[in-house]
């Protein structure tokens, strides 16, 4: 094993362990790539306070950070530019965004929510794929690094890989 990403997951712990901080402790991911999760919307499992105390705790254990998938570029910027490690801007392979808004309910994706909710009225687009170039566009100048949740649409994404010369 060569990296690993420690991310929480569910509101009650599960087991010894009731937090990625926790498991960084103990040691057992020394001399492996270390990446922790950023949260540039908030979580619905943690106020935003503990969320910024979490992250102040983990960064000396962490290489990077991967952020909740979001549709709006402002607020994952505006985290990017707080960090002094390597950002992997999450984000969603092609998929229609009636499953984008679904998928950030799940997630607490707030402002990403209200994004979707505000650019509903072309019903049409409902029916298409959402393309996350115009998303990649608007924060590539502030990371080169992206990590992508298919959320079941591995094939779809990987044709997008493949047609916009991402791999």
């Amino acid at each position: 094993m060569k990296q690993v990403l420690v991310i929480g997951g569910s509101r009650e712990p599960i087991g010894k362990f009731d937090s990625s901080y926790q498991i960084l402790e103990t040691g057992y991911f020394d001399g492996i790539r270390i990446g922790i999760a950023g949260h540039p919307e908030g979580s619905p499992d943690i106020s935003d306070s503990e969320l910024e105390k979490a992250m102040i705790d983990k960064k000396p254990y962490a290489d990077y950070i991967v952020t909740q998938w979001l549709l709006d570029s402002q607020p994952i910027v505006d985290f990017i530019s707080k960090q002094t490690i390597p950002v992997h801007v999450g984000i969603t392979g092609p998929m229609k965004i009636s499953s984008l808004i679904k998928f950030a309910n799940i997630v607490g994706a707030k402002n990403s929510i209200n994004f979707l909710k505000s650019n509903f009225s072309k019903a049409l687009d409902l029916l298409k794929p959402k393309d996350p170039n115009d998303l990649i566009g608007k924060v590539k100048s502030h990371t080169d690094y992206f990590h992508i949740y298919t959320f079941g649409g591995l094939k779809e994404t990987n044709k997008w890989l493949k047609e916009n010369n991402y791999v």
